[in-house]
């Protein structure tokens, strides 16, 4: 067995590697989706859009899910350790085993899992273990997708300890071994991303039942005392410990986005030919945030087509009046796209500018993945608030 940890020993860096590179991407790829990507267009399906997580709390997920995946890549070693020395039976040549065997094996680590998933954590939620296994991922009432493996070090040790066990039984290939992580990262840090990307059939329920969605883990969140499945409901539902409302609380995230899901299949349905109604062009004057700017819309000199707006009043010494910092505004169907430009730097952005009510816009400039975005108030806004004190 020591010369099996020799020989393993080099090993070590690229198994660590690879642990953390598949939390850092796992998490962080869902994180950025749902809350810069997708996420824009699936707001309205966010669990709890009254609540958004600091700062702190990620910082603090993060460092706990360092932490396990530390050990994790320690557990990743003494397979590697035991697959050298002949004690798992661990192969190198799909062929030997063949692909059906080759797919039994994901799906069989897969299955075996949920089972194992299920009622240790059944099993650390009993009042004498709670807090020196489980309390440290509850800290994250409110997770994201950076809690994936918020773990107490005994519960870490326990997760990791299914699969040398689970090896044990069940032959596998590296590559299956390499899906099957990949798996358990991206399921766990989806079902703590705090936004519904499960789909729904038109009554609300979900279309793979048997499936655990975003929904039925952050109600696990919420309550503690249900909801214990990882990737699927049935030990749940076999057990009697599905949540009671799981289904009505899926249905009010699913049907939240039934108007982002019609304006996604309408936007389709204009690529393809298809006419719609537009908004109308954007006019008038606008205030800027912090009422340091009045801007004028209008249409452009160069192009009546499209919508500009100019600077036609400043309170900051800074910036002049006539400059053109909004161009190219052309009419969606949530609102107008275009150009915006930073009237300090001359740094162009595309924007999007969407009419909240009649006297509020949302604008949001983004440089490639990053965004920014405003709340600019109408000139008649501001004077009626002006009437009655500062607004």
């Amino acid at each position: 067995m020591f010369d099996a940890f020799l020989t393993a020993l080099p090993f070590y860096p690229a198994i660590l590697a690879e642990d953390l590179l598949r939390y850092v991407l796992g998490a962080g790829l869902v994180h950025l989706c749902v809350n810069l990507g997708i996420g824009q267009w699936l707001r309205h399906r966010r669990i709890h859009p009254d609540r958004r997580p600091g700062r702190q709390q990620i910082l603090a997920e993060i460092g706990a899910s360092l932490r396990t995946t530390l050990i994790f890549s320690v557990n990743g070693f003494l397979i590697t350790v035991g697959a050298v020395a002949g004690a798992l039976p661990i192969y190198l040549d799909i062929a030997a085993r063949g692909w059906i065997w080759f797919a039994a094996s994901v799906s069989l680590l897969i299955l075996l899992h949920d089972a194992w998933f299920y009622w240790t954590h059944r099993l650390m939620h009993q009042p004498q273990l709670y807090r020196y296994l489980h309390r440290e991922h509850h800290r994250s009432f409110r997770p994201t997708a950076f809690a994936a493996y918020r773990f107490d070090v005994l519960e870490a040790l326990v997760q990791a300890a299914y699969l040398p066990v689970a090896l044990a039984v069940v032959p596998a290939h590296p590559l299956a071994i390499f899906l099957f992580t990949s798996h358990m990262i991206l399921r766990d840090a989806v079902a703590h991303s705090g936004i519904e990307l499960f789909p729904a059939r038109k009554d609300g329920r979900p279309w793979l039942g048997w499936l655990t969605t975003v929904t039925h883990h952050d109600l696990h969140h919420g309550t503690a005392h249900w909801n214990f499945g990882l990737y699927f409901t049935w030990w749940d539902r076999l057990c009697g410990t599905e949540h009671p409302e799981y289904l009505a609380r899926f249905a009010r995230s699913a049907l939240r986005a039934s108007a982002v899901l019609l304006f996604c299949a309408g936007t389709l349905a204009a690529a393809a030919g298809t006419v719609f109604a537009e908004t109308a062009p954007l006019r008038g004057s606008w205030v800027t945030e912090g009422a340091s700017l009045v801007v004028r819309f209008d249409a452009c000199a160069d192009d009546p087509g499209t919508t500009c707006g100019i600077i036609t009043r400043s309170w900051d010494p800074g910036i002049a009046t006539g400059v053109l910092i909004i161009t190219d505004l052309g009419p969606t169907r949530a609102g107008w796209a275009g150009r915006l430009i930073d009237p300090e730097t001359g740094a162009r952005y595309k924007g999007r500018i969407e009419p909240l009510d009649a006297d509020t816009l949302r604008l949001e400039g983004c440089a490639g993945p990053i965004c920014r975005r405003q709340i600019w108030r109408s000139a008649r806004w501001l004077r009626a608030a002006l009437a009655d004190g500062p607004p």
